[in-house]
């Protein structure tokens, strides 16, 4: 089933009243994989991934963009983890690099945490 034959499971007005950091938690929760290639958003995922969801991504690109920016540090860790995730652990490419994105959101949430 294609991607644009799969209806959504929920209003796009909902989506588009969340803010960009929540937006792509619910990429996440749904598993799917979204950055950047030079000025472009990708956003990959399952054949029957949330289309309503993945349109709200697309059409709020300029939001999610300046959130998916790696600095040189963070992409060297990226790449580092999704090969080892793939090489060693045996994980698809996209597993490898949806993994590696939540390693690097859990360091940027724990190095943006104010005082407990």
């Amino acid at each position: 089933m294609a991607l644009s034959e799969v209806s959504s499971d929920r209003p796009r007005r909902e989506l588009a009243v969340l803010s960009p950091v929540e937006l792509l938690a619910q990429a996440q929760a749904h598993r799917l994989n979204v950055f950047t290639v030079g000025e472009r958003l990708v956003v990959r995922g399952l054949a029957n991934a949330d289309s309503g969801l993945v349109d709200v991504l697309l059409r709020r690109k300029a939001e999610l963009m300046p959130l998916l920016v790696l600095d040189a540090d963070e992409r060297e860790y990226f790449e580092e983890r999704a090969g080892i995730a793939e090489y060693d652990g045996g994980l698809s490419r996209c597993e490898a690099e949806w993994l590696a994105w939540e390693e690097v959101w859990a360091n940027r949430r724990s190095n943006h945490a104010g005082p407990g």
